[in-house]
């Protein structure tokens, strides 16, 4: 819808790693070319995630997460958004460089993801931290690391998947948009 709209500037949209880079290396065919339909005004910033368990895994650490799954390949559990999601990467790249098999569970969404972990369906998912925290705060959930590159302001207590000996991180980044063609000057005025 963004793409299709008036370039006037007064029709804007955010758009992420998700739709702009992952997407268009993901899926042959998409309803807009992240590189021609857009354009781009200003980099709102970037989302680090969490490591999130039940409450009742018994793992405290990514380390301890990754010892269980090593221990059981596939019996434990991971909730991810969907195959191709950036979970499900993760979660990939665990395997291939952790020679950890745990079993994607494919949600439809992040916050199904999240949902389907606080109610036990599943052992582990990654979620953005902000609301992990607000959960963790409320037992419904437990946080044992984040996957940016340095500990979150919000949670300084919470080790980096880094400081687990995994040398991947995973964040996203969201921009504020525009359909193409919107004038410079208009941009520049945002």
């Amino acid at each position: 819808a963004c793409a299709r709209a008036n370039n006037d500037g007064h029709t804007l949209c955010t758009g992420d790693a998700f739709a702009l880079s992952l997407n268009p290396a993901m899926f042959s065919k998409l309803p807009y070319n992240a590189a021609t339909d857009f354009t781009p005004i200003i980099h709102l910033g970037h989302l680090n995630s969490a490591v999130i368990v039940n409450p009742s895994v018994p793992a405290n650490t990514v380390q301890e997460l990754i010892a269980m799954a090593k221990a059981k390949p596939n019996a434990v559990t991971f909730a991810t958004a969907g195959l191709s999601s950036s979970s499900h990467l993760y979660v990939e790249y665990l395997r291939k460089t952790q020679d950890v098999h745990f079993l994607n569970v494919p949600y439809k969404s992040f916050p199904q993801a999240m949902q389907g972990t606080m109610a036990g369906e599943t052992h582990a998912a990654v979620f953005a931290i902000g609301p992990s925290i607000a959960m963790a705060k409320g037992g419904k959930l437990k946080m044992i690391g984040t996957t940016g590159s340095r500990r979150s302001a919000f949670a300084p207590d919470l080790p980096t998947v880094i400081e687990a000996g995994i040398d991947q991180t995973m964040n996203t980044w969201n921009a504020l948009l525009g359909p193409a063609g919107i004038p410079q000057a208009v941009v520049q005025r945002m």
